[in-house]
């Protein structure tokens, strides 16, 4: 009984948004945007309940006395930020506490992530550019022209080394982009199949 009921309610939801998709059914149609309705409801509630769950967490970290000094004064900071940011975003969006902390403190930690994973991504980049195959070369050549087409130097010397970034940016690059976007959409729609007929119960 407990498997039942929500692979059931899985299947039949799966089955009511399949076909108010494909078919102007009225009552198909009123049930869907119910259950999208529900679906939005459900992620909101989803977020409070991860949002207790981050308090608990770090109020458990507070009142355990084993625990880091460092580790609680981060505790202390992340309820601090969550309880202001919080209670100050409730209030009003244009509330200038809850602007100054979005302006100040989570901008420039988005900006330190991204910067932060540069260097994994330049890393990565070396690795993938050694031309150890045909395929290699290729993707190194494509990486270089590129590179090259993007730089207002080498474009002010060089003008075709730009026209020849947009063709690589514009037909190799796209047919490959279009045919991962195609599998990625096979393999979406196949899940879904798999959970509206039952066979995939990973959300159990």
């Amino acid at each position: 009984m407990r498997t039942e009921v929500p692979v059931a309610i899985a299947v039949i939801s799966g089955f009511i948004i399949l076909i108010a998709h494909f078919f102007n059914i009225a009552p198909i149609q009123a049930a869907a945007t119910h259950l999208q309705d529900w679906g939005i409801l459900i992620a909101a509630f989803a977020i409070v309940v991860s949002a207790a769950n981050l308090l608990m967490v770090h109020i458990g970290r507070l009142s355990n006395q084993r625990e880091e000094a460092w580790k609680k004064v981060n505790s202390v900071i992340v309820i601090g930020l969550f309880l202001a940011t919080a209670v100050t975003g409730v209030i009003s969006r244009d509330h200038h506490v809850f602007n100054w902390l979005y302006d100040r403190i989570m901008l420039p930690l988005g900006v330190t992530f991204v910067s932060m994973n540069m260097f994994y991504l330049v890393t990565a980049a070396f690795r993938a550019f050694r031309a150890q195959s045909l395929e290699a070369s290729l993707l190194l050549g494509a990486g270089i022209i590129v590179l090259l087409g993007n730089a207002p130097v080498v474009e002010a010397f060089v003008p075709w080394f730009s026209k020849a970034a947009t063709w690589v940016m514009g037909a190799p690059n796209m047919a490959a982009q279009r045919g991962l976007m195609i599998g990625a959409a096979i393999g979406a729609v196949q899940t879904g199949l798999r959970v509206i007929c039952g066979l995939d119960r990973s959300y159990l």
